[in-house]
């Protein structure tokens, strides 16, 4: 789910699998989306709600699926669950531009985003 801008950067929710299916966040150069900016290098949304590991389809999923940025800051974030569920996780937009600037991006300034 791509946000608007914050700072000059697009926002950019994305998802990984490593047996547990998370989401994480990263922000992408406003110009050259191309461009990683900041990431967060460890999952943000980790399964562990009772409807994100429901053993009876597919169990260990979240999976971000679209995300609205509030006039008050809160970022509210739609995801999937175990492929059954819809659910939402909100979060202080502030917090996770910054959390992604604490990364240093040397190494991610001319990555590919996929």
């Amino acid at each position: 789910a791509q946000l608007a801008q914050a700072d000059g950067r697009w926002q950019q929710w994305c998802c990984g699998n490593c047996k547990i299916y998370c989401g994480g966040v990263m922000l992408l150069d406003l110009e050259d989306p191309s461009k990683i900016r900041g990431l967060v290098r460890d999952p943000i949304l980790v399964p562990c709600e009772s409807y994100e590991m429901d053993p009876s389809y597919r169990p260990n999923v979240v999976f971000p699926t679209g995300a609205i940025c509030e006039p008050n800051g809160e970022l509210k974030i739609y995801y999937g669950a175990s492929d059954t569920t819809i659910a939402l996780a909100t979060a202080p937009i502030d917090s996770l531009v910054n959390a992604c600037l604490e990364t240093p991006n040397a190494s991610w300034s001319n990555a590919v985003a996929s």
